[in-house]
Formats: C-alpha cells, structure tokens, sequence
C-alpha cells in the first residue's frame, strides 16, 4: 500500500480517497481469540489511526481542499479552542478554505499515537499535532480525536478536543503519546 504522503508528492496526482489496511473487517474481528495479545489490538487501532492522521497531514499540506475534507464528517465537533464554544464542519471547511488559498499553511504534522478506545468503526486516540504557518508560527498542542467509519466506508474526524496544557502534562508525565 502506498502511504497517503508519498501520494500527495506525486505531481499531477490528485488525491481523492485513501486505502485503510482493514478496510471492510470490525477491527475486533482482527483478534478473534483470547490467545491473541492487548499489544497487537493496540497495533492494530493504531495503524487505522496512523493511517487517517497521514491521509489529514499529506492532504492538507498538499493544500488539497476537496480531499482533506472529505476526511472530514459532516457531523464534525471540535472543543477546546478558546473563544469558541465548538467548531462544526462549515467553520472548520471555511478555514482550511482561508489557509488553503491565502497559502497561509505550511505544513501539518503529527507526533505520537496513544489508543484510548476501539469500538468496531470508531478509534479515539490522543497526538501531537504540530502546525506551521508560512510566517514562521509554529502551534504545538496535544490533541484527542474521535475517527467513525461511516455509511459509505470512509474513516472520518466526527469529534476533536484541543488538550489544555494540564492535561497535555499529565499525559506526558504518563509517558506521552
């Protein structure tokens, strides 16, 4: 399988939908006896969840606005950005359009991957996202997303939570992501 960053570096190439390595299997059906370990569950809700945050960073940094939205819900929440009570899908679309187009986004990244909750069709999983504008700023925040796959087979963001930095400490004092 090729990942969704070297996709996104092939000129000319536009990107339009990512291959998921379990797609079309429960990831419980994955470890259908006890024999199997918590470590492999984990590496696999991992890899479903690696595999999305690529597919966000490569699309985004692409500045490829119909793909990244597109993994993105349309039922989409996101807490924890101060001033904000949440942003929906059309706020969250309407800034990527802004950023996108003013070319005002450099680059996005994400560092570490820590499980919290596996469910057939859904992971929660805490990261590191790191964005860069092209001014030189450069955001770091600890973040808690929600990923479903919905009716038509796509993984997508339906719920993200921006960490304070109390917790985002905790967490590292826990051993990070």
């Amino acid at each position: 399988m090729i990942s969704a960053t070297a996709v996104a570096r092939m000129p000319g190439l536009r990107l339009t939908a990512f291959d998921f390595p379990f797609e079309g299997k429960p990831l419980n059906s994955l470890w259908p006896d006890s024999e199997t370990t918590k470590d492999r569950r984990i590496a696999v809700e991992s890899k479903v969840a690696q595999t999305w945050l690529q597919a966000v960073a490569a699309t985004a940094n692409a500045k490829d606005y119909e793909a990244h939205m597109d993994l993105i819900s349309r039922n989409v929440k996101v807490f924890g950005i101060p001033d904000f009570d949440v942003i929906t899908y059309e706020a969250w679309a309407a800034q990527c359009r802004h950023e996108f187009g003013q070319n005002i986004l450099k680059q996005v990244s994400y560092d570490g991957i820590k499980v919290l909750v596996n469910m057939p069709g859904r992971v929660m999983f805490k990261t590191m996202e790191t964005i860069e504008a092209t001014d030189g700023t450069v955001n770091t925040m600890a973040v808690e997303i929600v990923i479903e796959k919905e009716t038509d087979g796509k993984w997508r963001v339906t719920q993200e939570r921006i960490l304070s930095p109390e917790e985002t400490a905790l967490d590292q004092d826990r051993g990070g992501y």
